[in-house]
C-alpha cells in the first residue's frame, strides 16, 4: 500500500489523544485534537471513522503510558514508539499468556514508519526534550502487577504499555496514512498503589513536547 508522507513541507497532521485528560491544555497551543476514547475498540473505530471523512497526511497519537520494570525509564519521560504489539491477543492463564492455536492466525505486531518519527525526534531534541525510542504493548486490561508487566516486557521486548497504539496503527495502515506515536510515562507497572502515578507531571511534559512539535502539527 502506498503511504502518504508527513515529513515534507505541506503537512496535514491529525493529532489524536485517548481522553479529555490528555486534551487538557492543548487548546491554548491552538490544537484541536481528536479524542479517540480509551482502549483498542474505541480508538480504532473513532480514528477509522475520522479517516473515512478526511485525508490527513499523518496521524500523531499522543497519550500517557506505563513503563515496564527493567525499562530504565523515569517518570515522567518521553517515548517515541517504534512498533506496537497487541499484548493480550492471546490465551490468558492468570498472570501468564500463551499463543493462540495455530489455526487461529492473529497479527500482533504493527511497525511504525521511521521517516516521520525521525523528524519528530529531531524537533524534540532541538527543544531539549530528547525522547527514548522503543516498542509499546497495547492492552485491553492494564497491567496491575509487576509480574504481568515483566511477562509482557519480555514477550515483546517492549518498554511501555498503553491501550490504543496498535489499534490506531492498524486503522492508519488500512487508510494508507503514516503514524507517529509519542507517549509520556506517567507511572511504572508495579504493585504499589496508583497514588504513586505522576499524572500531572506527565501531562505537563506532554504539553511541552507538543509545543515543540507545532511545525509538525499543521
Amino acid at each position: 500500500m502506498l503511504l502518504s508522507t508527513c515529513y515534507g513541507l505541506a503537512v496535514s497532521t491529525l493529532l489524536v489523544v485517548p481522553t479529555e485528560l490528555e486534551a487538557r491544555g492543548l487548546k491554548e497551543l491552538g490544537f484541536a485534537p481528536l479524542i479517540c476514547g480509551m482502549g483498542p475498540v474505541a480508538s480504532a473505530a473513532k480514528v477509522a471513522y475520522e479517516l473515512a471523512k478526511h485525508s490527513p497526511n499523518c496521524i500523531l497519537l499522543w497519550g500517557l503510558a506505563g513503563a515496564y520494570p527493567g525499562s530504565g525509564l523515569e517518570v515522567p519521560s518521553l517515548v517515541l514508539v517504534t512498533e506496537e504489539f497487541l499484548g493480550d491477543l492471546a490465551l490468558c492463564k492468570g498472570e501468564h499468556l500463551e499463543d493462540l492455536a495455530p489455526h487461529l492466525p492473529a497479527r500482533r505486531r504493527y511497525p511504525l514508519p521511521e521517516p516521520p518519527r525521525r523528524r519528530v525526534h529531531n524537533l524534540l531534541e532541538k527543544a531539549g526534550l530528547p525522547p527514548i525510542l522503543g516498542a509499546g504493548v497495547t492492552v485491553s486490561c492494564v497491567s496491575g502487577t509487576r509480574i504481568r508487566g515483566e511477562i509482557l516486557a519480555r514477550r515483546f521486548g517492549a518498554l511501555i504499555e498503553n491501550m490504543e497504539g496498535a489499534a490506531v496503527a492498524q486503522a492508519a495502515e488500512l487508510a494508507g496514512v503514516e503514524m507517529v506515536e509519542l507517549r509520556v510515562v506517567s507511572n511504572l507497572v508495579e504493585d504499589p498503589p496508583r497514588a504513586l502515578w505522576k499524572i500531572e507531571e506527565a501531562l505537563s511534559l506532554g504539553v511541552r513536547a507538543l509545543q515543540a512539535l507545532k511545525e509538525f502539527i499543521r
